[in-house]
């Protein structure tokens, strides 16, 4: 889209609505698109990982794996998180923002004028958004945790045991204490082997 042709007012967007989007939403966002030059409408895409690749910025409502595909793709993201059911987009979103990885518009701010303006900064500033290292699991407990020197600690059932864990090329992670410990019942359907 690019910063110049944003502020001019011409720019192009692909609105994806998603497999999970009902029939009724879906025909609400072709009505209110209908008209406006530039906008593309797609039900779904089986690639969005391409269409991330290509955009000069996204807004997302912040799902986990289209989280995983914009931080991959190094896109600035504007996350509009879903607060209902669940919250888990909002907590996703207030850390990731937290942490300069995306800009995030919390859904009870949002109007068209926030989002436009939200919008607008992030391709100004997109050169500006931390990139998260994407190394897998030893670069996650690593980031995660405090000390990363830290032995990783069992509390499956409450009680602390040190378990020997070794990350690629012999270095010792540690699983955060911030993770919670699990009941009887769940550790019952996780493989501990």
């Amino acid at each position: 889209m690019g910063a110049a042709r944003f502020a001019s007012g011409t720019y192009d967007t692909v609105l994806v609505g998603g497999p999970l989007m009902s029939e009724a939403d879906r025909l609400a966002m072709r009505q209110a698109a209908s008209g406006i030059p530039g906008v593309q409408l797609l039900d779904s895409s089986d690639d969005m990982m391409g269409l991330f690749e290509a955009a000069d910025a996204v807004v997302s409502m912040g799902g986990y794996n289209s989280v995983g595909e914009i931080l991959s793709a190094r896109v600035p993201a504007l996350i509009v998180p879903r607060v209902h059911p669940r919250r888990e987009q909002l907590i996703r979103a207030n850390l990731l923002s937290e942490r300069g990885a995306v800009a995030m518009l919390n859904p009870y701010d949002l109007s068209a004028d926030a989002m436009r303006a939200a919008i607008r900064s992030l391709l100004y500033r997109r050169d500006q958004m931390a990139a998260l290292p994407m190394t897998g699991l030893s670069g996650f407990l690593e980031a995660l945790s405090d000390d990363p020197a830290a032995p990783p600690v069992d509390r499956r059932f409450g009680a602390v045991t040190r378990l020997p864990v070794a990350a690629p090329g012999g270095s010792s992670v540690s699983i955060p204490a911030a993770i919670p410990a699990m009941s009887r019942s769940e550790s019952a359907a996780v493989d501990w082997a």
